[in-house]
């Protein structure tokens, strides 16, 4: 507990808080298929609307270290893709 290790280790004599909640879009995920295979990528909704299209981190990145070459080029690749298919993801 960070409050217990605060109070009997520092000097303090109180500590602020506040309580915090976090709203989060509807989200879907889609499979992609790239020249590296499939990636999923998470589409954000608000409202109907797509906002955000996101392709998963941890897939970009394993592809990335796999094949010897940047995050920035297999991530690009995974959005050119999802740009030739921006109906049957965004929708």
């Amino acid at each position: 507990n960070i409050r217990e290790l605060i109070f009997t280790e520092t000097t303090t004599l109180g500590v602020r808080s506040t309580p915090i909640s976090r709203l989060s879009l509807p989200r879907e995920v889609h499979a992609v298929e790239t020249t590296f295979g499939t990636i999923d990528v998470k589409v954000a909704k608000y409202k109907g609307m797509t906002v955000t299209v996101m392709p998963e981190y941890e897939q970009v990145r394993e592809v990335a270290l796999r094949h010897g070459l940047p995050f920035r080029q297999v991530h690009n690749e995974v959005i050119s893709r999802l740009k030739g298919h921006a109906r049957s993801v965004g929708s």
